[in-house]
């Protein structure tokens, strides 16, 4: 299927996933609004050549996997 924009315009890979992004911020509430502008924020590299750059996808999925296993670790009973 082809995408084309408000003007007709076929658009690229890049641009299907720019809409994709804006229209998922126009369903969110206003407090997950809020939640995801910092979130952009502050997953960004710090130092070097990506400094002020998104994390990579990698790293955040690694970021919400230690997360996952930290919030939901089972606690066991030393018996």
């Amino acid at each position: 299927m082809i995408e084309r924009s408000f003007n007709n315009k076929l658009l690229s890979k890049d641009d299907k996933k720019q809409n994709e992004l804006i229209s998922l911020v126009y369903e969110l509430s206003p407090k997950e609004v809020h939640s995801a502008n910092h979130m952009i924020t502050i997953m960004q590299y710090t130092k070097g050549a990506q400094k002020e750059q998104i994390l990579s996808p990698y790293l955040q999925d690694k970021a919400l996997q230690f997360t996952f296993e930290s919030l939901y670790k089972s606690t066991t009973l030393n018996c």
